[in-house]
């Protein structure tokens, strides 16, 4: 039997994707070459450290989301500020017509003076998240 042939079987037994044909060719290959049973136990606990760095991976990734690269940063801040200058420009328009025109409905009012409100506190949170600088120990859990 070919040395390729056995590091298959040895593979697909760490794996634990043997057939019951493949595991008596494994036993019987073991038996004839006894250094492949300490290979296979080398295998199964390589195994467990591996599966134990994706376990930690995988608890790192859920806890903390991935990071935006520089340019995705860029184009959602310029974005932001995009939008920011347009709700300006249409709540200050109609703060201009509402001043100008004092028989606009009660609904129309309450309405812009909520999308004001809404905005300015979007509006502030921005600004402060923008110049607040960074924390230094943003990464650890408190």
């Amino acid at each position: 039997m070919s040395r390729a042939r056995a590091e298959t079987l040895l593979m697909r037994s760490v794996d634990g994707l043997t057939t019951p044909e493949e595991e008596a060719e494994l036993a019987a290959l073991i038996e004839r070459h006894p250094e492949l049973a300490a290979e296979q136990a080398d295998f199964h606990h390589l195994k467990e450290i591996t599966d134990t760095m994706t376990q930690r991976i995988l608890a790192e990734a859920e806890r903390e989301p991935p990071r935006l690269d520089a340019a995705t940063r860029t184009s959602l801040g310029t974005a932001q500020l995009a939008i920011a200058v347009g709700y300006a420009l249409v709540v200050g328009y109609a703060l201009v017509e509402l001043v100008a025109d004092p028989s606009a409905p009660l609904a129309v009012r309450g309405g812009v003076l909520l999308m004001v409100g809404g905005g300015g506190v979007i509006v502030a949170y921005l600004l402060w998240r923008r110049t607040r600088g960074r924390d230094p120990y943003h990464d650890i859990d408190r």
